[in-house]
This record gives C-alpha cells, structure tokens and sequence, in this order.
C-alpha cells in the first residue's frame, strides 16, 4: 500500500466523520428544541397551578370567613368550599379550550380589522387607536417611566375605557 492510498482511505474515513458529527449536531439541535419546548409547557402549566391554588385558596378563605365573621354553620361553609372548588377547577380546565377558540376567532378576523398584522404605522404615520384595535406582533410603545411592550405573545385587543364619574 502507497503512502497516498493511505492519504485517500484517511480522507474517506474523516469524511464519515464529518457526516457522523453533522448528524449528530443536528440531533442535538432537535433534542434541544424540544427541550425548550417541554419548559415552556411546563412554565405554562406551572401558571396554571397558581391560578387554580389561587382560586381555592379565595374560596377557602371566604368560607373561614363566613364562619368566623358571618355565623354561617358549618354544613353551609363547606358547602361553600365544595362549589369554590368545583367553580376553580371547572375554570381552570376550561381555559385552554376558551383561548384557543379565541385565538381562532382573533386570526378570522383579523384579515377584517384594520391591524390585523400589528401595524401600529399606516403610510409612515402612527395611527389612533382612540376607536380600538388588535395588535399581533410585538410593539413598543411609550410609558412613564420607560417603555410598554404589547403584542408579544400573539394578538392583543386595544380597547378604549369609557371614564365614568367616580374617576
């Protein structure tokens, strides 16, 4: 054997290799996705744990008080606890199922809305939102203090608040 059939058989296996790393960097890539992926599921999940310890927590809280305070008996304050418990658990399950129906009906008419891309511009010009609107991208805008930022998770409705007489 020559020393350049040496040189060919060194070159086709660092070739193999360069395959073999690249496959597995790309593997790699895909593990670490859906590695981000899981923690964003699980952050949101986690969101949702709050919410719902939040809620029996409000109606735990409510029933003490309706014992201590207000005499209710006993069978009363724990049946009030049952139906808090029920009410927070009904809501949380049902969330995700409003807000995707949500997000559907936002995307169908978004095409109908003036904004439906998030535009806070118009031919170069900052358009009034006095009358409302939907923004979908991220958009900041001025606060005082520093700086707001809307849209970044998706559509955000803008909707102007009548101010009523008590401010």
């Amino acid at each position: 054997m020559t020393d350049r059939d040496g040189f060919d058989e060194l070159g086709d296996r660092a070739e193999a290799l360069e395959d073999s790393l690249g496959a597995a960097a790309g593997m790699a890539a895909g593990f670490e996705a859906e590695l981000r992926r899981i923690g964003g599921t699980l952050a949101s999940t986690g969101q949702d744990v709050a919410t719902l310890e939040r809620g029996l927590s409000k109606g735990l809280r409510r029933a003490f008080d309706g014992l201590a305070f207000d005499g209710l008996k006993l069978s009363d304050a724990l049946e009030h606890i049952a139906r808090s418990m029920i009410r927070s658990t009904y809501s949380a399950a049902v969330k995700p199922v409003t807000d995707h129906v949500g997000g559907l009906i936002a995307r169908g008419l978004g095409g109908l809305l003036p904004f439906a891309d998030g535009a806070p511009f118009s031919q170069g010009r900052v358009m009034p939102f006095a009358k409302g609107g939907v923004v979908s991208g991220p958009v900041a805008f001025p606060m005082r203090g520093g700086t707001g930022l809307m849209g970044e998770a998706g559509p955000e409705a803008i909707l102007p608040l009548a101010r009523g007489p008590d401010g």
